[in-house]
């Protein structure tokens, strides 16, 4: 324990430490071992693939089950969401601000007013997606949902071991 706790005061006080404690930790981790960064750049087109193959599967799954009405209620509600932050932005945008010469309150109200109708919108969208998430309850899309996620756990994991080893080889 107090070993543990030197370590980490060390690098606390020294940023060159602690960047050669990570350095150190990762090269454990991944540096030496090639094969590992073999098998790493050699699953990842097997795994896009599959990720691919299955999000169309899950995607065909959740257009029949939900229907095309449901999927056009998300996606105006999306899209409302994305108009208002895109007018939040505009207001927010220094520039903007000054081209329109609004006075602070005047702009102050704006952007109550548009935060407000983005929580509402919000609330919408969780309410639509909790309504949806009981008619998805399906065995075979559940599955093919967990399928996914571990497949791209597998990805991001592969992905920061050859993103390691690329870096390493960019710094010798």
């Amino acid at each position: 324990m107090c070993e543990d706790l030197a370590l980490a005061f060390a690098m606390w006080l020294s940023p060159q430490f602690h960047v050669w404690v990570l350095k150190t930790v990762r090269e454990i981790i991944f540096g030496n071992n090639p094969e590992l960064v073999r098998e790493a750049v050699m699953n990842m087109p097997r795994i896009q693939k599959e990720l691919n193959t299955k999000r169309r599967k899950r995607n065909r799954i959740k257009a029949v089950l939900l229907g095309p009405d449901r999927r056009k209620e998300m996606r105006d509600l999306i899209s409302k969401r994305s108009d208002i932050n895109n007018r939040i932005h505009h207001l927010t945008f220094l520039p903007t601000v000054k081209s329109l010469q609004l006075d602070s309150e005047s702009l102050g109200n704006q952007l109550i007013d548009l935060m407000n109708q983005r929580d509402q919108l919000e609330e919408d969208i969780k309410a639509l997606e909790n309504r949806f998430e009981k008619i998805l309850v399906k065995e075979e899309y559940l599955d093919l949902v967990k399928e996914i996620r571990d497949l791209e756990a597998e990805q991001r994991q592969f992905s920061k071991i050859i993103r390691y080893s690329e870096f390493k080889f960019s710094q010798n």
